[in-house]
Formats: structure tokens, C-alpha cells, sequence
């Protein structure tokens, strides 16, 4: 009988290994810092890049001001206002006074605004520089617009509606505002302009990935839910939590992998889809009561918060996890092998 080698062995158990991990994994949840004593009051994370460095905002002596975090969970404070999106070299955006970007290292800078804008802020930027948000124009601040920023250039507006998140390719994703104010999710790109993916329901599109899946929410008549829609517009209802009475999606990665919240009678609990359409519950800190997830980067580590008993938000990231089984697995397939080894 043909003898089975060392490394046939090996790659059997390995490949089965890799099978066993790949499925079985969970969240453990860290309460982000600014190193000073004492815990961190209100505060949220909204972002996170691939460094595992966060976009976010916290309360201080009852004023907001905008907050980077490193790889370590240590917030800096930045200027009065809040940052709501980041990209891979840690540029930020959000409000301050107005749309703001801030580099790396917290200096700020303005994006223009158009005549007549009286109030403005960006969501979201690329890795080339593109910021997108809303502007809103005339005196009291009558409607807002989908809103595009090239640097220092005159913005370019899309018409009533705002800009939620823009992907490398600069497609820009947001809701635009119908008749009697009703909210349509779009897709749109640098060649094919504008395409709605409402097919008249209510909804807006939140997030969308460098492969064009889009993620946000619908309004199906029964209730508002979370969703994604495939590059090609097919919408996708996400699944629930037990009793959920709404869910909201706002968050997306290259994987697939989703990130939001759902809504039950007992509370409001931070979840992740998994590319396989499975949903799981993410922990919250000690004390609280549930959490919610804005966003999440490729290596799955997400950005959002714990909620108090008050539902005072706390800023936090979840990172991956090898569950025990999974270990335990390991140790099982070294032993199934080594008996062979020893025969040989």
C-alpha cells in the first residue's frame, strides 16, 4: 500500500484547518481612549481605514470636537465639530464650522462652499482626495444637495439630496429628495452620471465597496430595513435579529461583510453581515445596553459605538477573533497527523 508523505498530510490537515477557522470567528469589543484618567464620555467612532485608525467625535466640557484614532485606540482631539469618514492615508472629513478635511496629523482645512451655501459637511473621501456631502443653499437653509469636492475646486452639485459615500472609482452613493420629500437611494459615477435604485421605495444607500455593492436601507411598507444592492441594482434584503422592528445598514467592506444596527423592543444592538448573508450580534462594554457599527475596513475591524443605560454613545472597535474551537481544531489535526508520521 502507497505510503501517504509528511506534507500530503500536512496539506490535508492544513486545508481542512483553514476550512474550520474561516467560519469560526468572533468580535471582542475595546472602548477607545484619549490616555487621559478617567473614563471617555459621549463619543462615537464612524470610521476606521485598513491602519485601524478612526474617524470620529467626542464630548468635552459640553463641546463636540472632531477625534482621530490611532492603530492603539487612542482618540486625539481635534477642532469644535466631528469627523464622519477617513481614508487610507488618514485624511479625515466631516464638520467643523462648515465641510472640513483634516490631514494626518490634525490640520485642518475648509472645502469651499457654493454662492449662497449656508451650511455644509462631507461624509466621506477617497484615496484621491474626493470628499463627498451635502451643501445647503438659500436663506433659512431651504434644502440640501448632493455635493462633490475636488480639493479647492467649485464644488459640484447633483441636485436636491446628499452624498453619503464615495468608493476608488469616485461613485458617489447617498439618497436624493423626491416629491414631498421622499428619500431615494442613487448610485452615481464620473461616466454613466446618476442611477436611482429606489425602484419607488423608499430608501437611501449608506456605503458602497471598490467592487460597486451598495449598502443602506429600504422602507418595503411594513417597516424600514437594511440591504444591499448588487452592482448591477439587484436589491437584497438583509436578515434580522430575532423581533427586530427595523435594522439600518451603514457600513460595507471589500469582503462583502455589512455593518449596522437592528432595532427590537428591547433596544438597539450593533450587528455585522457576513458575506454569506449570516448576521451576528456584536458585544457591547460592561454596563451598557447594545451598540451600533458605522463602519468597517477590510480586515474586518469595525468602528461604533456602546451604548449606555442612557443611550449615551461610547466610542469603540470590535476586532476579529479566532474563536477556541477553532484552536482547539488545530491541536486535533497535529495529532491525527503525528501518529502517521512516527509509522513511516
Amino acid at each position: 500500500m502507497k505510503r501517504i508523505s509528511a506534507l500530503s498530510l500536512f496539506c490535508v490537515v492544513a486545508l481542512a484547518l483553514l476550512s474550520t477557522s474561516a467560519g469560526a470567528v468572533t468580535y471582542q469589543i475595546h472602548q477607545l481612549s484619549t490616555g487621559t484618567a478617567g473614563p471617555l464620555g459621549t463619543s462615537w467612532a464612524t470610521a476606521i481605514n485598513n491602519s485601524g485608525c478612526v474617524a470620529g467625535a467626542v464630548y468635552e466640557e459640553d463641546v463636540c470636537h472632531a477625534a482621530l484614532g490611532n492603530s492603539a485606540g487612542l482618540l486625539t482631539l481635534l477642532d469644535e465639530g466631528f469627523a464622519l469618514g477617513i481614508n487610507s492615508s488618514g485624511f479625515a472629513v466631516g464638520n467643523a464650522g462648515g465641510a472640513a478635511v483634516w490631514d494626518p496629523v490634525g490640520g485642518l482645512s475648509h472645502l469651499p462652499v457654493p454662492t449662497g451655501g449656508t451650511f455644509s459637511q462631507a461624509f466621506s473621501i477617497n484615496d484621491s482626495g474626493v470628499a463627498v456631502g451635502e451643501c445647503w443653499l438659500g436663506i433659512n437653509q431651504v434644502g440640501n444637495y448632493i455635493t462633490i469636492w475636488h480639493g479647492s475646486d467649485e464644488p459640484i452639485l447633483l441636485g436636491m439630496g446628499c452624498a453619503v459615500a464615495v468608493n476608488a472609482a469616485g461613485n458617489v452613493v447617498g439618497f436624493t429628495k423626491g416629491a414631498g420629500g421622499k428619500h431615494e437611494a442613487f448610485v452615481w459615477s464620473p461616466t454613466a452620471g446618476m442611477t436611482s435604485l429606489a425602484s419607488g421605495l423608499s430608501s437611501e444607500a449608506n456605503a458602497i465597496n471598490n467592487y460597486g455593492v451598495v449598502a443602506g436601507t429600504v422602507c418595503d411598507g411594513y417597516g424600514t430595513w437594511a440591504c444591499t444592492w448588487s452592482p448591477s441594482g439587484a436589491l437584497t434584503r438583509l436578515a434580522n435579529l430575532p423581533g427586530a422592528i427595523s435594522s439600518t445598514a451603514y457600513g460595507i467592506n471589500a469582503a462583502g461583510a455589512v455593518v449596522g444596527s437592528c432595532d427590537t423592543a428591547e433596544g438597539t444592538y450593533a450587528v455585522v453581515w457576513q458575506p454569506d448573508g449570516s448576521i451576528v450580534q456584536l458585544s457591547w462594554l460592561p454596563g451598557d445596553v447594545g451598540g451600533v457599527a458605522y463602519g468597517i475596513n477590510d480586515f474586518g475591524q469595525i468602528a461604533g459605538c456602546s451604548l449606555d443605560s442612557g443611550y449615551n454613545p461610547r466610542a469603540v472597535v470590535w476586532n476579529l477573533v479566532p474563536e477556541p474551537a477553532s484552536v482547539l481544531a488545530v491541536l486535533v489535526g497535529i495529532a491525527a497527523v503525528l501518529p502517521r508520521l512516527r509509522r513511516r
